[in-house]
C-alpha cells in the first residue's frame, strides 16, 4: 500500500484495476482461446470496466473508512498505521499505536460484515466452477479454481479474529502488561 492508493478517488482506483484486468482478459481470450481480436477486445473491455467500477468504489469507500479510523488524512501516516495494524512490532508512539488499533478494529468489523455474503457466494461460485470443469473434462483447472475459492473463504472466516487479536496487542505499550505494569 502506498500514499497514492490511500488517497486516490474512486475513478482513479477503477482505472488502476480495470486496465490490467482488461489486458489480461484480452490476452487470455486472444491467445489461449483463439477468439477474434474484436470479440476479445470488446469482452475484455467490458469485463475490465465492470470489475474496475465495482472494485474502485469498494476500495475508495474502505480507504475513507481507514482514514477515518486512523483519525488522519495524511496518507503517509495512514499507510504506516495500516502496516502496524497488520503485523510487526508494537510501536512506542501512542498516537501511531492507537491509530493502528482503530484500523485493525475497522478491518475486523469490515471483514466480519463481508463474511456474511462472501463465504456463501464463494461456495456457490466454487461449486459452479467445479461442476462446469467436470462437465467439460477440465478437472485439474477446476480443482485449482475450487481450492483457490475455498482458501479465500477460509481467509474471510479467519481474518476477523486475527484483526481483533492484533487490536488487543496494540492496546498496550510494548513491554507493559494490560495493568500498565512493566514486564
Amino acid at each position: 500500500m502506498n500514499d497514492w492508493y490511500v488517497r486516490a478517488p474512486w475513478w482513479q482506483l477503477a482505472l488502476a484495476f480495470a486496465v490490467p484486468v482488461s489486458v489480461l482478459r484480452f490476452l487470455g481470450m486472444r491467445f489461449l482461446q483463439a477468439d477474434p481480436v474484436g470479440e476479445a477486445a470488446l469482452a475484455a473491455g467490458l469485463h475490465g470496466v465492470g470489475f474496475g467500477l465495482v472494485l474502485g468504489v469498494v476500495v475508495a469507500r474502505q480507504n475513507r473508512g481507514m482514514r477515518s479510523a486512523a483519525g488522519s488524512d495524511d496518507p503517509g501516516f495512514v499507510v504506516r498505521a495500516a502496516k502496524v495494524a497488520a503485523r510487526g512490532p508494537v510501536p512506542d508512539d501512542p498516537v501511531l499505536r492507537e491509530a493502528a488499533r482503530r484500523i485493525a478494529l475497522y478491518r475486523g468489523g469490515l471483514l466480519r460484515r463481508y463474511r456474511r455474503w462472501v463465504v456463501p457466494f464463494l461456495a456457490l461460485v466454487g461449486t459452479v466452477v467445479l461442476g462446469l470443469a467436470i462437465h467439460r473434462g477440465l478437472l485439474a483447472p477446476g480443482l485449482v479454481a475450487a481450492v483457490v475459492l475455498a482458501a479465500l473463504a477460509v481467509l474471510f472466516v479467519a481474518l476477523p479474529r486475527h484483526a481483533e487479536r492484533r487490536a488487543e496487542q496494540l492496546r498496550h505499550p510494548p513491554g507493559r502488561d494490560p495493568d500498565g505494569e512493566a514486564c
